[in-house]
């Protein structure tokens, strides 16, 4: 399904009175089509004048050349129902053309009013001008106040469609906002000029009848011309009393400048006119853009302009004069020259025109610049356990580094939120047991998770869990979100060995009922994808993506190290086989000059007193020097002082510390348990849980075999290239964005 697109516009076509704006818009608008789905909210109005009965549905959305376009009635623009409408459609972007709307800046306001999620998009238009914000000064002054505090903290994106325009921004609301600058999307008309110059030049004025037009100031100059020429106006009237005064001046023009009048014309119309003429003139207090300048290049019209628009420097480049308006004279010589220039020197120009508005619409690659401009940002919100007063497991740890990494994601477009299933402070002596505390917990956690996938629009969950009954939990968790939210998951098993899956009974039920209805399963080893594919769960459901090394090392450790240093990188409980270590290298000879380092959390204060227990009794006491749960700088230096890594493990998942050691250039020694056997079997011998002669023998080899050691730690360095964390974006990205269509 297509992202969705709502746009408000005091004018669209039919209509074409207002000139520019509206065929921004509607450039806009069929260049959004193909990617987006649009719709438009506008009114029955042209600039001074009504479209209504050129509408044969009002009040409706109604499809105009792709796009859905919605034409109100004054009855109908009400902000209830233009709140309605919004509601509706639900789009995930809205877009004001225009900070000042005639219809709309009610609304506009009432928008950043209400706690919104969408981005929101306002395109300037030109309204910040100096030459704009004259007429009714105090009002747009106070307008422009509450609006600069209403988009505080919103997801609101400002377009302005040049640097001038930043500048006019950065001026009336402060630095530090987010903001775009995107020429507006101009029409390239295929009309041009064929024939020859004419004996009398022709030089036409197409714009609004408008003081910021200029056109007086246009018509004193002209009285002061010596050649003769021809002079038509197009546009429509929007100052009758400007008009008028217009029309005095033009009166008093001499003989020899014929004047005609053709009044306001469909663009198509304009199209099929511009070319009739010899050059444009428009000595304008200022333009945002300046379609009507724009095509008068397309179709091959050299242009006189004031230095009030963003088309500077026309001179050089043989394409027209942009003049101060402080220069009347100059605007004078302008006209004579084109008036006087020969034929040739004429095709010159006006075959540059041409060439300089076509040069203009291939470099700017419009579809690539608004795509960005709209890009339909992903929402994962991060289920994970950081924990504040227990001992921290490798999840936690996972979802540390993935958090600390998230502004990757961002160049994929997808933004990363946060829930932490941790909300109230327990000690390790409530894990695994069914307590008040852990109750109150889950129960926090579960409301809070649901206002937080609304309130952040989040689109999609990544949950990670373990095994045991905390995976039942989880799974039965991400269901029950699902009936709330109708929001999706992506269930990551952080483990590779679930003994409950082994036999039938009803946990095994229970789960695969609940997986079943879980939208994607993530799981660390081609073994368990299979188990569970024999249970009953769909092989497109299940993807198997790999941890990744947490830590990174700029270069390659040397392996020619006088002392031995072992490391064992984990939670310190029985299940890690720590004292099936203690048990295997007591009695190492002393001429070994081995030290153990154990970094990790107790799980229990009964084996806590149990570990010292048993190092007492061992007398390793010396040997042995536990540093508790380490920062990641702690990790890296132990890593660059130890030769070996050990994790005598009973059971895992897919070990974070296995993958550091990798990367570290560590020679492993692991057992044969988890995701180890399809991953790291090419560069260890991998053991059976418990043998203690066997962890024994690895070891001491390790310690004495120089060449061993040497050949173990180059493999761990080359097998560590196949889990870094770009490897690992890489896969989880596209099944973000595919579980969010």
């Amino acid at each position: 399904m297509k992202p969705k697109i709502l746009i408000y516009t005091d004018w669209f076509p039919p209509a074409f009175k207002a000139g520019g704006p509206i065929q921004s818009i509607y450039q806009l608008t069929q260049l959004l089509k193909e990617y987006y789905e649009v719709y438009v909210i506008t009114t029955t109005e042209d600039l001074n004048d009504s479209i209504e009965n050129q509408l044969p549905i009002k009040n409706q959305f109604v499809t105009f050349n792709g796009v859905q376009v919605n034409y109100l009635n004054s009855s109908h623009r009400s902000i209830s129902h233009l709140k309605r409408f919004s509601e509706v459609i639900q789009p995930q972007f809205f877009f004001f053309n225009g900070l000042f709307n005639r219809y709309f800046y009610k609304y506009l306001l009432f928008h950043f009013i209400r706690k919104t999620n969408e981005s929101s998009i306002i395109s300037l238009r030109g309204m910040l001008k100096p030459s704009a914000l004259v007429k009714k000064e105090r009002k747009k002054k106070i307008y422009i106040r509450i609006l600069r505090w209403l988009v505080k903290n919103k997801k609101i994106t400002f377009h302005c469609t040049s640097k001038e325009e930043e500048r006019d921004l950065i001026t009336n609301f402060g630095e530090n906002q987010k903001l775009v600058v995107l020429p507006n999307i101009p029409f390239l008309s295929q009309n041009r000029i064929t024939q020859e110059k004419s004996d009398k030049l022709k030089l036409v004025y197409a714009a609004r009848i408008h003081p910021i037009k200029n056109l007086h100031y246009l018509i004193s100059a002209l009285s002061q011309v010596k050649s003769s020429l021809k002079f038509s106006i197009i546009g429509v009237i929007d100052d009758k009393d400007y008009w008028l005064e217009c029309k005095k001046q033009l009166n008093q023009l001499p003989k020899h400048i014929e004047v005609e009048v053709l009044g306001d014309m469909s663009h198509h119309d304009l199209m099929n006119n511009l070319p009739n003429h010899n050059a444009y003139i428009l000595p304008t207090l200022g333009e945002n853009f300046g379609h009507s300048i724009f095509e008068a290049f397309a179709a091959g019209l050299p242009v006189i302009i004031s230095d009030q628009t963003p088309w500077r420097d026309l001179e050089a480049q043989k394409v027209g004069f942009d003049i101060p308006l402080t220069r009347s004279e100059h605007f004078i010589r302008a006209i004579e020259f084109f008036a006087e220039c020969s034929e040739e020197e004429w095709r010159e120009w006006s075959h540059n025109a041409r060439e300089y508005s076509e040069n203009f619409f291939s470099k700017q690659n419009f579809e690539k610049a608004y795509s960005e401009l709209f890009k339909n940002k992903v929402k994962i919100g991060l289920v994970a356990p950081i924990t504040i007063t227990r001992y921290k497991g490798g999840i936690s740890v996972f979802a540390e580094h993935f958090l600390k990494h998230k502004a990757e994601f961002k160049k994929h477009d997808i933004e990363i939120q946060f829930l932490n299933t941790c909300k109230v402070p327990r000690t390790n002596a409530s894990i695994g047991k069914f307590r008040w505390i852990n109750l109150r917990n889950y129960i926090y956690f579960f409301f809070k998770t649901i206002k937080s996938i609304r309130q952040y629009r989040i689109k999609l969950l990544h949950y990670n869990t373990s095994v045991g009954l905390s995976l039942l939990k989880d799974a039965f968790t991400a269901n029950v979100l699902k009936i709330f939210t109708n929001v999706d998951t992506i269930l990551h098993i952080h483990f590779t060995d679930i003994h409950e899956l082994k036999k039938e009974n009803v946990y095994r039920k229970v789960l695969i009922f609940f997986l079943k209805r879980i939208h994607s399963v993530v799981v660390l080893s081609d073994k368990l994808r299979q188990d569970l594919v024999t249970l009953g769960l769909e092989n497109k459901k299940l993807m198997v993506i790999r941890n990744y090394s947490i830590l990174n090392f700029k270069k390659e450790l040397s392996v020619k190290r006088v002392k031995r240093d072992i490391l064992f990188i984990g939670s310190v409980d029985r299940r890690k086989g720590i004292l099936d270590l203690f048990e295997a290298i007591h009695d190492f000879p002393e001429k070994l000059n081995w030290h153990l380092h154990i970094a990790g959390d107790f799980t229990s204060e009964a084996f806590k007193l149990l570990f010292f227990s048993k190092l007492k009794e061992l007398n390793l006491t010396k040997r042995v020097t536990l540093h508790g749960y380490v920062s990641d700088e702690a990790k890296h230096k132990l890593f660059e002082m130890s030769s070996i890594l050990v994790l005598p493990s009973y059971s895992e998942g897919m070990p974070l510390s296995i993958l550091e050691g990798l990367s570290a250039g560590c020679a492993i020694v692991a057992t044969n348990v988890g995701a180890n056997k399809e991953t790291i079997k090419s560069v260890t011998n991998l053991l059976q849980p418990g043998d203690l002669n066997a962890i024994k023998q690895e070891l001491e080899k390790l310690l004495t075999d120089v060449q061993y050691l040497e050949l173990r730690q180059k493999q761990s360095l080359e097998l560590s290239k196949e889990f870094s964390f770009k490897k690992f974006v890489d896969q989880i990205t596209p099944l973000y964005e595919v579980s969010t269509l």
